[in-house]
């Protein structure tokens, strides 16, 4: 069985890494491929990589499966679209030194970084991403799509929805609930309930304006 990390940028050679300290000799995996629309065919980190369009006309969804690995919500959601309507499935990849309670469950496709803490009956949604040093509280709640940037503190009792952007270094108060598709910027300390679609900064945090085009970087396509 292969794997295939699609997008091959930042988070996609980090989550290569991870990928090869878990299994160095590739017992469970037997070859680790890139797939990106943005590359001509060739390598990446020694890796194999491809379009999607070579990808699908050369693996069937039964020879693989695959991790999205890019650090905006919204494309993570089309690509996780894409890969749908075409048949493949999503697998998960979990650094080994990240610690996870056993009564944790983390869905499909889900990218866990080294040192990352994932507490009691924490429910980690489809297709997300929790980052380096990122605490998730007990009984919290991620929604699918959504990104933890590193040293995030999620306090216990949260409820993050679908398709958020939670920054570099933020804090949730315990019991919080924050809306779908909002991005709460670096550093920001959430107290309050936040309203989907808004981006939020400060300390403490406030609703600056409204995630109009769901975009985190402005680069992206």
């Amino acid at each position: 069985m292969r794997l295939f990390i699609y997008c091959a940028g930042g988070v996609g050679r980090e989550t290569y890494d991870i990928v090869n300290a878990a299994d160095p000799d590739r017992k469970l995996w037997s070859e680790v491929c890139f797939i990106d629309d943005g590359l001509d065919s060739g390598h990446v980190c020694s890796a194999r990589q491809f379009s999607f369009a070579q990808f699908q006309g050369s693996f069937s969804p039964t020879d693989c499966r695959v991790v999205i690995a890019h650090g905006e919500p919204s494309v993570r959601k089309s690509l996780l679209a894409k890969l749908c309507g075409a048949g493949y499935s999503l697998t998960r990849v979990i650094d080994g030194g990240a610690r996870l309670s056993p009564s944790a469950q983390v869905g499909a496709g889900a990218i866990i970084y080294p040192h990352a803490y994932i507490s009691s009956n924490a429910v980690i949604g489809e297709n997300t991403i929790i980052s380096v040093n990122s605490i998730i509280g007990h009984d919290s709640r991620i929604g699918k799509d959504t990104v933890v940037a590193t040293t995030v503190s999620i306090s216990g009792n949260c409820s993050i929805g679908s398709g958020c952007y939670i920054g570099t270094g933020a804090c949730i108060k315990e019991g919080v609930h924050v809306g779908e598709n909002t991005i709460i910027g670096m550093g920001s300390c959430v107290f309050r309930d936040i309203g989907p679609g808004m981006i939020v900064v400060g300390n403490p945090a406030r609703e600056s304006r409204p995630n109009v085009d769901h975009k985190v970087f402005r680069s992206s396509k």
